[in-house]
Parts: C-alpha cells; sequence; structure tokens
C-alpha cells in the first residue's frame, strides 16, 4: 500500500516520530509516538493520517475490509475472520445479488425497445380524444407496460412525460 502512494508513504512518516526509552536495567525500548499538530490550516488531515498510521500498526489490521461492494453502501468494515469478504453484511450481499440477477433478466436492449413503444404510445394518446391521464392511456395500449415502470422511467429521466397542452383537449360542446 505505502510503496504505491509515495505521498502518503511521507505524509505518514513525518506524523510519528520514534523515541527511544530507557528501561530498568540496561535494556531500552523504542516508543512511537504521533508528532504534535502544529499546523493549524492542516490539523484535521494530520490527525487522520496518524490515526491510519496507528491502524495499520495494529496486528488486526487485515481484518479492516472495504468499501463494500455493494455501491450504494459503500462503507467499510471489519470482518470476523481474514477471508476475503467483499461485502460488509448478508443484507447488501443479497441485495447485490438481486441487482446482478434483475440486471440479467432486463437487458437494455428490451428497456430501449419498450421507451421506443411507449414514446409510440404517448404520439397515439396526444392524438386521441381522451380524458385519461397519458400514464393510464398508455398503460391501456401496452398492457406490459406498468405505472410504476411509466414513473421509474420519469424519475430516471429516460423519458420526459408530456404535458396537457400538448394534447387534444375534449370540449364540452362536441
Amino acid at each position: 500500500m505505502l510503496t504505491g502512494d509515495r505521498r502518503l508513504e511521507k505524509e505518514l512518516e513525518q506524523s510519528w516520530r520514534v523515541n527511544c526509552v530507557g528501561l530498568d536495567g540496561p535494556r531500552a525500548a523504542l516508543s512511537i509516538v504521533p508528532t504534535p499538530l502544529r499546523n493549524r490550516s492542516n490539523r484535521r488531515h494530520l490527525y487522520a493520517v496518524a490515526q491510519f498510521a496507528a491502524l495499520t500498526l495494529n496486528p488486526d489490521c487485515d481484518l479492516l475490509k472495504g468499501p463494500c461492494n455493494y455501491s450504494p453502501c459503500g462503507r467499510f468494515f471489519i470482518t470476523k475472520r481474514k477471508k476475503a469478504s467483499i461485502y460488509c453484511s448478508r443484507r447488501c450481499c443479497q441485495l447485490a445479488g438481486a441487482a446482478r440477477s434483475t440486471k440479467r433478466r432486463r437487458p437494455e436492449d428490451e428497456k430501449r425497445d419498450k421507451l421506443k413503444q411507449i414514446a409510440a404510445a404517448i404520439e397515439t394518446w396526444r392524438n386521441a380524444r381522451t380524458k385519461d391521464d397519458w400514464k393510464i392511456s398508455v398503460c391501456k395500449q401496452l398492457p406490459e407496460v406498468s405505472l410504476s415502470f411509466l414513473t421509474r422511467a420519469v424519475s430516471k429521466s429516460d423519458l420526459v412525460p408530456p404535458t396537457r397542452s400538448d394534447a387534444v383537449t375534449v370540449s364540452r360542446a362536441e
């Protein structure tokens, strides 16, 4: 880790100092202490580097893993064993598997084709004389399209909802 990032290696070297401490008798010991945080503008960063250095000196630092491989989570976590775990919890593992499965089941091509069909159904709704909302009209024309799919497509900006002014309005005189 340190050999890959020279800047981090230099910061870690500067964040700690080694003191020689005399023990009883002829023996001595080395103690590692954090350097005083004198630089006010960079104090939080230096404190974080010192804490990171202390973490790397811990014999159980191999148990720290992360970030969680389930992208909405992204948390760092501590494992109980030194095995290679990529998820912070069983729940994140299940959610990631479900997302992969859904993605495999519904390829992007199907979604694009469905959005094209919806655009055609919206054009039909614009030209029709109906009081139905555009979503209801599209769902009547395309039974395989649900209201929640339309709402999700609008929320994700895959679909621009038509406005009432675009549609032909039904007048009461007719």
